[in-house]
């Protein structure tokens, strides 16, 4: 069964330790568009955090710890502004 990402976490009390999110997410995984699988005990220790205050400050740490793979294509960015340099499409008028 998937659950999404927040709803593991609005079930924790905060603030938590790193020890007690590890012991009560850890074991879930990860699936990475790439195909790769990752459990969320090794984002985790990644982190180097020993107190986590709220749901927000969780969410926004874990995601920033998981793979490169997580991202699509890296670098990638439809909404950047044109480079000069870089003649990468002719630009349309609406």
């Amino acid at each position: 069964m998937k659950l999404r990402f927040n709803e593991l976490l609005n079930e924790l009390a905060y603030p938590l330790s790193s020890e007690q999110l590890v012991s009560a997410i850890g074991s879930r995984e990860v699936e990475y568009p790439t195909g790769k699988v990752e459990s969320l005990e090794t984002v985790c220790r990644r982190i180097e955090i020993d107190e986590y205050t709220s749901q927000d400050e969780v969410e926004l740490i874990l995601l920033s710890a998981l793979h490169g793979d997580a991202v699509g294509r890296q670098g990638y960015s439809d909404r950047d502004p044109p480079i000069p340099e870089i003649d990468r499409y002719d630009p349309i008028s609406y």
